[in-house]
């Protein structure tokens, strides 16, 4: 009872297996058909067994590849796996199939037959080309990245040029009249000179940190084993001024290496250490640095006890040219921070920042570990 079910099952699974199948002699002609391939082609067994070969399933291309290419392959080797053809339905409907043939020998008289398992691969065809499609896009529009960025950073190193000539000019003629003595010296009109010179320094400055931040490319193709010690070190070399104006203090521990761009590392870490000094309280500065690692991050904080923030503005200090005090307050153009996170992001890491109000703030940047 148990083998007669089994046969029955098997029967089933071949008539209805998930691919076609199909046996034929050494002509092609063929001998057996599941219900499966049927269907694919919408042809009847009647019209199909017996009556037709196997190349008559196929469309004029593949019929010719099959018949001067694939089957004399087989009939050397005994077998081929995965030919492509396209299969023709009874309707004339076309489609693409997946092939494999195996020779056998039939064990009551020992003729040679083939056995054929043919899969129709529709969808993943079209899979396959939406995904062509799909890469070719992205090409083309990496391509056009590339150009836009390119003429963006034209754009922006000629824009640079013709925005700092007036001002340069500006200050130049304002000097000249200066030494020329063109200029009445008094308490008033040294406001307003104080005024001019202050708004042209802060143009350049702006014009500068936007060239900058634009430079900043999400790019690893120079990164590097970089010490973090002497990344930290070159960016005080750089505020050696400010530092010592401000009778500021640095500590900074024993810190690893990061894979990264040192050009890059220096100048967001001279950004977080120029805010401490900065956003300073009555007191000196004090800044302190450490690092920790957490899986294949290094994780460094800066730290420092200046005027802090109020913890609700963590994000939006990060934001471009976005600025908590006015510039009558603290001079700045609001591009550091979001340097320093456009930085960390290129490298694959983060930026964050924690706070109190009056007691200083933490930034804590992650970078991968060399």
């Amino acid at each position: 009872m148990r083998s007669s079910k089994y046969i029955e099952d098997t029967e089933d699974f071949y008539q209805n297996a998930p691919c076609g199948f199909l046996t034929c002699d050494t002509n092609g002609r063929i001998a057996g058909i599941n219900d499966t391939l049927l269907s694919l082609t919408g042809r009847t067994r009647e019209s199909t067994v017996a009556v037709c070969s196997f190349s008559e399933l196929l469309t004029t291309g593949s019929r010719l590849f099959a018949e001067t290419h694939i089957m004399p392959l087989v009939k050397m080797q005994g077998f081929v796996n995965e030919v492509s053809f396209d299969m023709r339905a009874a309707d004339g409907m076309t489609f693409p199939v997946l092939v494999n043939i195996r020779s056998v020998q039939s064990d009551q008289e020992g003729e040679e037959y083939y056995r054929l398992t043919v899969i129709d691969y529709t969808l993943r065809k079209r899979y396959e080309r939406e995904l062509i499609e799909a890469k070719r896009d992205a090409e083309s529009n990496a391509e056009m990245l590339r150009i836009a960025n390119t003429d963006l950073q034209h754009f922006a190193q000629i824009a640079s040029h013709d925005l700092q000539a007036p001002l340069n000019t500006v200050t130049g003629l304002i000097q000249l009249m200066e030494i020329k003595g063109l200029l009445k010296r008094n308490a008033e009109s040294e406001e307003i000179l104080d005024l001019i010179f202050r708004n042209t320094r802060r143009m350049k400055s702006m014009i500068s940190d936007l060239l900058e931040y634009q430079s900043f490319r999400e790019s690893d193709s120079d990164f590097e084993r970089v010490s973090l010690g002497e990344v930290c070190r070159e960016a005080l070399e750089g505020l050696a001024g400010e530092v010592e104006a401000t009778g500021a203090s640095f500590d900074i521990g024993a810190l690893p290496a990061v894979s990264g761009a040192k050009i890059r590392l220096v100048r967001l870490f001279q950004n977080l250490f120029s805010n401490a000094l900065k956003y300073r309280s009555e007191a000196p500065p004090a800044v302190l640095v450490s690092s920790r690692e957490e899986g294949d991050k290094i994780i460094t904080a800066v730290a420092d006890n200046g005027t802090g923030f109020d913890p609700s503005h963590a994000e939006k200090i990060f934001g471009f040219m976005e600025r908590l005090q006015s510039r009558d307050q603290i001079e700045g153009t609001g591009i550091g921070l979001s340097a320093c996170r456009r930085i960390a992001e290129s490298h694959g890491g983060s930026i964050r920042a924690e706070s109190v109000p009056g007691e200083g703030s933490v930034f804590f940047v992650t970078l991968p570990r060399a």
